[in-house]
């Protein structure tokens, strides 16, 4: 196990490596690369530019994740560095540009840190690609009208897609060489918002002149016409994404599937999401569901529901599922998509603080519900302060004397300590004076770094430590081991004459620290790695003796040079 000082050490080398490269991606014209479903790490000190290149239209995810120390505002940019999106959440350490629907070409995102913040990040992108990759038309009027054929499926875009592409309406025109009756199916993504007019240009059909497209995404409708007929795709109410059509006379076809835009899955937490099937024919309408590939994870029931629960090693692996679906008359259409897994490590909940009886005041137990993570955490950091705010933590490893620490927790936070995952408690034995307040906070730590600080669930807490202790206790020292000090403290009930010694591990006496009479209550001594002569003791382990009246305690110290 990596100690702190040398994780401290590690980090600071990560720093200076990672610092010249953020100081280089300052332009668009530097940017690094930034792969589709992919991740790039690195630290912050100043703007940092990624360069985005999209194969095909889809729906472009981007996201930040950050340490406590680091806000990162998010813009994104066309080839042209005009604004297209920026950051959805003011403040935090967790940034997105979520489904900006987009054209193929290259793209630039710009994170710069706000509040002049600095640390580590992590940014991922992801695209779900348009359901119907093909458009025959761009924006055309009726005059200008696509002639299309029976049996023939037919694609679009309706909406924006990037600057200066706005794709608002489509028209086809179909023509016959006599009456008929067909059928018209149109399916959508739910990004969009489509209606669809039809209109007989010899005014001699019969049916109903203009459909809705239903919530679901998905309609077909009966109609009787003869020669020409104009089919006319456009916005409802607003949205943008991509369709897909056909004009059929057998409604003995395979079922059409469309499915929402599958949403993402979590790590470690159940994912449930319904897929959405209709068959052209009513009296097929019965469907069976199948998943053709598919990871490990994820199943489907009877009526099309995708549920399961990802681990971490599935955020790696390929996600794609293909999902078949079966009418009654055996006919059948597959539908792939990719499900998109993010890891975000689950805070602690529910956390609370209470007295450790018998201890007059000295110890304090926190605890709290573990992450819906738990498996995945590597670690719950415990902090405390005596002020309400948060901010600057350091490890408590740091202070040599009990003076120092008080003083550095009336700035900032403190990181009191570790536990490891499954472990829902820690004790704070460490108190050292009367009537303080005091303030906790608990996070969960994971491979992707620290999740948010829960604070206790109370607004603060007054130690209450009794003028005189009704028995004798001697405290461990801290820091232990040390350098270049340690405290020693103890509790005496009655007046009485104390001695503390240090012997070396072979029982040679090493140092006097105190002889002579104290008065009741709780007392600190502090050893600076000396002997009697004044000077440094080696490395090593050294035991200490405390004698106070009738009672005395034994114990040892680690000097580290």
């Amino acid at each position: 196990m990596v100690t702190r000082n040398l994780f401290l050490a590690l980090v600071l080398s990560m720093m200076v490596m990672f610092t010249a490269a953020a100081e280089s991606q300052d332009t668009p014209g530097t940017a690094r690369d930034l792969p589709l479903d992919g991740s790039v790490s690195g630290v912050m000190f100043q703007t940092v530019w990624f360069k985005i290149g999209l194969p095909s239209f889809g729906e472009l995810s981007l996201s930040t994740v950050s340490d406590s120390t680091l806000v990162i505002d998010l813009s994104l940019y066309d080839v042209d560095l005009t604004l297209l999106a920026g950051s959805e959440l003011p403040e935090g350490t967790a940034q997105k540009i979520h489904h900006t629907h987009l054209a193929p070409g290259t793209y630039y995102l710009k994170m710069s840190p706000k509040h002049f913040s600095s640390g580590f990040y992590t940014v991922s992108s992801y695209i779900n690609p348009a359901r119907y990759t093909g458009d025959t038309i761009m924006d055309n009027e009726s005059g200008q009208s696509v002639q299309i054929e029976r049996d023939v499926v037919y694609t679009g875009f309706i909406g924006f897609y990037n600057r200066g592409v706005v794709d608002s309406v489509d028209n086809y025109l179909i023509v016959l060489p006599e009456a008929a009756n067909f059928y018209y199916k149109f399916v959508s993504e739910p990004t969009v918002d489509i209606d669809v007019e039809v209109v007989e240009t010899c005014g001699c059909g019969l049916g109903d002149p203009r459909k809705v497209l239903e919530t679901e995404g998905m309609y077909e409708w009966y109609y009787t016409f003869t020669k020409a007929t104009t089919i006319k795709v456009y916005r409802h109410s607003g949205g943008y994404g991509s369709y897909a059509f056909t004009v059929t006379s057998s409604r003995n076809t395979s079922p059409v599937i469309f499915t929402k835009t599958l949403k993402n899955a979590r790590v470690g937490h159940l994912y449930q999401e319904s897929v959405i099937a209709g068959d052209v024919d009513e009296k097929d309408s019965v469907l069976t569901y199948s998943l053709l590939t598919t990871p490990s994870w994820l199943s489907i029931d009877a009526k099309g529901k995708l549920s399961g629960t990802p681990g971490l090693e599935d955020l790696n692996k390929n996600n794609t599922v293909s999902i078949q679906v079966t009418d009654k008359s055996s006919n059948n259409t597959v539908f792939s998509t990719t499900i998109h897994l993010d890891y975000i490590v689950d805070p602690p909940t529910d956390v609370t603080v209470s007295d450790v009886p018998g201890d007059q005041g000295y110890s304090l137990k926190l605890t709290w519900t573990l992450s819906a993570v738990d498996r995945y955490v590597t670690q719950y950091n415990i902090y405390r302060s005596q002020t309400f705010m948060f901010s600057n933590p350091v490890p408590i490893s740091v202070y040599a004397s009990a003076e120092a620490l008080t003083k550095a927790e009336q700035q900032h936070a403190i990181l009191l300590g570790s536990v490891g995952p499954g472990v829902n408690s820690f004790v704070d034995d460490r108190i050292l004076s009367n009537d303080t307040l005091y303030f906790y906070w608990v996070s969960a730590e994971g491979m992707t770094g620290e999740s948010e600080k829960i604070p206790a669930r109370y607004e603060s807490i007054t130690t209450d430590v009794e003028q005189i202790p009704s028995s004798f206790r001697v405290y461990p020292p801290y820091p232990n081991p040390f350098n270049p000090a340690t405290t020693i403290g103890y509790e005496i009930p009655v007046e009485c004459r104390v001695s503390l010694v240090i012997y070396d591990i072979l029982g040679r006496e090493v140092a006097v620290l105190f002889d002579g009479m104290v008065s009741p209550g709780r007392h600190e001594t502090v050893w600076n790695g000396k002997n009697s002569g004044g000077a440094l003791v080696g490395s090593g382990v050294y035991l200490y003796r405390l004698v106070a009246g009738s009672h005395s305690a034994r114990g040892k110290v680690v000097f580290v040079r």
